[in-house]
């Protein structure tokens, strides 16, 4: 087992999987019901191929192609363990070479990875089976068939009786679902509910289906940051970058017109001083520094009928990336 520092992030990603955090994470039912002689009949196998192989045509289990081992040093993922996991996933398609068809979701737009306890029926029974084995820094792809992913449930951007295929990356392993810290290591830290949003913001989770037309302003919450939260009145320290919105694309992100990270200047304004888009006022209050939050901001309060730059046009929804740097003294 690893140092006690790992055990006391178990209550932060308790925490995650109890409110189900990630689009990967609807339970397939199964039948709890069957004989112990019947399971065993029964029993999924895991197939494995190596990177040269062909991919399957048709897909009945849960297929893993292990492209990097990981840390030879560290210890192997098993049932029960508290997981991070960064993915990203695309409906399968074996006419293509590597068989990734349409991509429906990624942790890698949402900066932090994604945490979960192997087993504990919080993600499809496919994302059990198949990380299970893997090492820190491992990457594997997994190729899951219907029954052990959504099976006739139409999810956003996956359809019914879909098979899916995962590219993963094991960042990290935090312990076991059943360890308590013992005499020596500190009680883990409980995490703070999120600052509270102003009334006319609408809060969605990471996980949460994009809006297709947004009539308010939408905050989805990546990282948590620490400290206090940001008010109207204070000075702000921002990283940002900015997108036109388009729902239909992933992460809602259509063409990118600008960002303070290619400047590699942060931004600094007053909230609620009316210095910057009525978004942006509105958007960035609750922030904690070190925090990240996507913005989704309809035009009523962004450019309105103007548009801006040249860039910017007539009546467009925008998104955007920000990460509080810093609250500064006034």
């Amino acid at each position: 087992m690893r140092t006690p520092r790992a055990i006391t992030l178990l209550t932060t990603i308790a925490l995650l999987t109890a409110a189900g955090v990630a689009s990967a994470a609807e339970t397939v039912k199964t039948d709890t019901k069957k004989t112990p002689a019947a399971s065993a009949a029964n029993e999924i196998k895991v197939v494995k191929l190596t990177a040269k192989q062909r991919l399957p045509k048709t897909v009945k289990q849960v297929t893993i192609i292990d492209r990097e081992p990981g840390d030879s040093s560290s210890e192997t993922a098993v049932h029960d363990n508290a997981v991070l996991v960064h993915y990203t996933g695309w409906l399968y398609d074996p006419k293509k070479p590597d068989g990734k068809g349409e991509q429906f979701d990624t942790s890698r737009e949402r900066y932090t990875p994604f945490g979960f306890f192997i087993g504990a029926g919080k993600v499809i029974k496919g994302w059990d089976l198949g990380i299970s084995g893997m090492k820190i820094k491992g990457k594997r792809t997994l190729i899951i068939p219907p029954a052990l992913a959504y099976g006739d449930k139409e999810r956003p951007k996956i359809p019914a009786n879909s098979t899916l295929i995962f590219d993963v990356e094991l960042v990290d392993i935090l312990g076991k679902r059943d360890q308590k810290p013992n005499s020596t290591t500190t009680a883990a830290p409980t995490t703070p509910p999120p600052a509270p949003l102003p009334a006319n913001v609408t809060r969605l989770a990471p996980q949460d289906a994009l809006p297709a037309a947004p009539s308010t302003i939408t905050a989805i919450d990546q990282a948590a940051g620490d400290g206090p939260a940001a008010e109207t009145g204070n000075d702000v320290l921002v990283h940002y970058t900015g997108w036109l919105y388009d729902a239909s694309l992933p992460g809602g992100k259509g063409k990118q017109f600008d960002s303070s990270r290619d400047r590699n200047q942060l931004f600094r304004f007053k909230l609620g001083a009316g210095r910057v888009i009525r978004g942006w006022d509105v958007g960035v209050v609750g922030m904690k520094v070190k925090g990240k939050r996507t913005l989704i901001i309809p035009a009523d309060f962004g450019y309105g009928v103007r548009g801006a730059g040249g860039v910017i046009p007539p009546n467009a929804t925008l998104i955007f990336d920000v990460e509080l740097v810093e609250l500064p003294p006034a």
